[in-house]
């Protein structure tokens, strides 16, 4: 369990960044025809799946010392700034009308 906290912010909010821009790229159409706001909602599950690897990443570098702890603190802080991109991305997915994208 202690790997997987170390390394999760590297690997778990990089990923969510890169579903949420295919996510970007291929919802406004489902969302232009339906009128429902299915880019809205992959934005707030990849941004809470980035939030989260953060938080875990930084819980299980408490628990460590050394270099692992770096790893650890590091991932966190790259889930942090990934999950501030993510809520920019959502910012403009929100603010565009899904028909003119």
């Amino acid at each position: 369990m202690t790997r997987l906290g170390r390394t999760i912010g590297w690997w778990g909010a990089p990923s969510a960044w890169a579903l949420n821009t295919q996510f970007g790229q291929t919802m406004p159409y489902a969302d232009c025809v339906t009128r429902h706001p299915w880019s809205g909602a992959a934005t707030c599950v990849t941004l809470a799946v980035a939030i989260v690897a953060a938080g875990w990443s930084a819980r299980a570098g408490q628990q460590l010392s050394g270099t692992q702890r770096f790893v650890a603190w590091s991932g966190s802080a790259i889930s942090s700034i990934v999950s501030f991109a993510i809520l920019l991305q959502g910012i403009a997915t929100l603010m565009v009308d899904p028909c003119l994208r």
